[in-house]
């Protein structure tokens, strides 16, 4: 190492372990001002996302969530990554239209990571593709989102849902079972 480098390794070194770590007043207050912040901007991608959803823009929705997302759907396996999460959404477009309003209650931000928990409102009306039978349907529910700074961007690297409504029963038999 040369002399130069090693001086400005010490100095930068030096530096930082002078500072003094923050009270946890100053830390509360810290994350107060980051997820008041955060919320906002989290507040507008709700909406981005909800007007998607209505378009049937599944690789705009898809570009919400970081690369290696994971979309934790209730009665469904995990989806994990952008591509598949894309996938998920196209094969949903296809079958009707949707309106979804998104509600959030809290924000809490810490650096980079913010967890936003909220409820929604979800409608549903059968497109002349779906399938026979399909009907409109309207669900409330909460969610529970972990989102990320990604290059100065909120997207969603933890996404998970479930509703309030009871559990459907299941299908009679029919005559073929």
């Amino acid at each position: 190492m040369t002399r130069v480098a090693w001086l400005t390794a010490v100095t930068v070194l030096s530096a930082t372990a002078c500072q003094k770590p923050e009270t946890p007043a100053e830390t509360a207050s810290r994350i107060e001002r980051e997820s008041a912040a955060a919320r906002t901007a989290i507040e507008a991608q709700n909406a981005r996302f909800a007007q998607f959803m209505a378009a049937g823009e599944a690789d705009s929705m898809a570009s919400m969530y970081t690369e290696d997302a994971d979309v934790l759907a209730p009665n469904a396996p995990p989806v994990r990554g952008r591509e598949a999460i894309s996938g998920m959404f196209s094969g949903m477009g296809g079958t009707g239209s949707f309106t979804l309003t998104l509600t959030t209650e809290s924000v809490v931000a810490n650096g980079p990571h913010a967890i936003e928990s909220g409820r929604y409102t979800m409608t549903f009306a059968p497109g002349p593709d779906s399938p026979p039978g399909m009907t409109a349907s309207a669900d409330t529910g909460k969610y529970l989102a972990h989102w990320r700074d990604d290059d100065g961007q909120w997207r969603m690297a933890h996404d998970m849902w479930s509703s309030n409504l009871p559990p459907q029963p299941a299908p009679e038999p029919g005559p073929d079972t």
